[in-house]
């Protein structure tokens, strides 16, 4: 029997995983050099935002989360320092929130002290536009409206890759 459950996860449990963590791999590139699409969210504070208002004016931000999402909720003091350091003059940093309630995020938001702009994505459809298929996700987007980065945050240094992408600008 054991030797059965070993074989199954040797020859199906295995490749589902490898190919998973290729597939992720492969799309988080996806995008990076193109014109990030625009899109009209609302903010919890209740302001339409869309991207087209920040072009060639700042560059962005964008992080895709959620309130269940434990690796969201790591990140936050990170999000928190890169939202001082850059203080929405160099950089405008939007959370978008997928598929949640409004009463959710709002519980949230306040538990946590969240000072940056947080996005209501209530049908997923930007995160569906982005290619957003697992979370945290970022992108870095340029003043321009380029897509610099795409991807699920690196483990350590949001400031430093936002550093290293932004210095040319």
């Amino acid at each position: 029997m054991y030797k059965k459950v070993k074989l199954f996860m040797l020859f199906v449990l295995l490749p589902v995983v490898l190919l998973n963590i290729s597939c992720t791999a492969a799309s988080s590139t996806e995008g990076v050099g193109k014109t990030a699409p625009d899109f009209t969210l609302s903010s919890l504070k209740g302001e339409s935002v869309t991207l087209s208002q920040f072009r060639n004016k700042k560059s962005l931000l964008l992080v895709f989360g959620a309130t269940w999402c434990r690796y969201c909720v790591d990140e936050i003091p990170e999000l928190k320092e890169v939202y001082s350091a850059y203080n929405d003059e160099e950089l405008k940093l939007l959370y978008v929130d997928i598929q949640e309630s409004e009463r959710k995020i709002e519980a949230f938001v306040n538990k946590h002290s969240i000072p940056y702009t947080v996005l209501l994505d209530t049908t997923g459809s930007v995160a569906n536009a982005y290619g957003v298929r697992g979370i945290p996700h970022q992108l870095v987007i340029d003043k321009n409206g380029s897509i610099l980065y795409k991807g699920p945050r690196p483990y350590q240094g949001i400031m430093s890759l936002l550093d290293e992408l932004l210095k040319n600008e």
